[in-house]
């Protein structure tokens, strides 16, 4: 067995004494699940003030044109958040049974 395999299975402690995860699938969901959330929020954000942008600035032919492109963004934002999020879960279903992160 190699070497990281047995460190992550027997949970020792790191140097700050924290614990180390009981298997990979705990810290990809540690560190993947808070993050998604972050993204999605951005996401959401940019779409909606591109929301407001168009509907705020009706008469300016600019202003619209960037809100459009801010609306674009966030929705662009929102298939690569969640692109990822089943990359990872396929990649994930090879090695353990179940999807991780807020999808599954």
């Amino acid at each position: 067995m190699p070497l990281w395999i047995s460190v992550l299975n027997t949970g020792t402690a790191l140097a700050q004494g924290a614990p180390i995860p009981s298997s990979l699938g705990n810290a990809i969901n540690r560190l993947v699940n808070p993050l998604i959330g972050i993204l999605v929020g951005i996401a959401l954000i940019i779409f909606f003030w591109g929301i407001l942008e168009f509907v705020a600035n009706a008469g300016s032919e600019d202003a619209r044109t960037t809100g459009k492109k801010h609306i674009i963004w966030g929705l662009v934002g929102f298939l690569i958040i969640f692109g990822v999020v089943g990359i990872i879960n396929i990649i994930k279903s090879f090695f353990e049974n179940g999807p991780i992160g807020p999808l599954g």
